[in-house]
């Protein structure tokens, strides 16, 4: 499990792609029956219903797009020692994230908006998958995001009670240095 944690979090695209293949696997057995339809009430409803639930998905999707913008620009504008090397050390890594998640966002929002749109195209069949899909992704950027930032917080942390000590002021207890 360990493993695996690392590899997910060194590989934002890779668990995207990843990610994705599920969905798509999902979406194969079902079609062939191997596996019940769970979308079946979706595709029965009526468009309206179906394309409020779609285009709430996509607003859901626009709305961690853009909370993924405010922590990619708290990490890049932050100017301390500690986040400087924390930038610096995560290099290829950081980039990678940083990447996936404004990506993942904007990619979970369209794929939301396709669905609502599928239906009208004769794909009402499809809508759901595409819907699943900005679920899964919706669901991978949250996490993702909340996951780098508990490491800038603990970075800011580390880097606010380095100063304060330097500054002469009352320390911070050792616990409290850890975020």
């Amino acid at each position: 499990m360990k493993r695996m944690r690392a590899w997910t979090a060194d590989h934002p695209v890779g668990t995207l792609w990843g990610s994705l293949a599920l969905v798509a696997a999902h979406a194969v057995v079902t079609v062939f029956g191997w596996m019940p339809n769970v979308w079946s009430g979706l595709i029965r409803t009526e468009y309206a219903e179906s394309l409020a639930l779609y285009l709430g998905g996509a607003g859901a999707a626009a709305l961690i797009a853009g909370f993924v913008g405010v922590v990619v620009v708290f990490g890049l504008s932050g100017q301390g020692t500690a986040l400087r090397v924390f930038r610096t050390r995560s290099g290829a890594t950081l980039r990678a994230s940083w990447m996936s998640l404004m990506g993942s966002g904007f990619a979970a929002a369209g794929l939301a908006i396709c669905a609502g749109i599928a239906p009208v195209m004769q794909g009402t069949w499809l809508a759901p998958w595409l819907f699943e899909a900005s679920l899964v992704l919706m669901a991978q950027t949250a996490l993702r995001m909340l996951w780098l930032m508990s490491h800038l917080v603990t970075v800011i942390t580390a880097d606010d009670a380095q100063a304060l000590d330097e500054a002469n002021l009352k320390p911070l207890p050792r616990a409290r240095r850890r975020g």
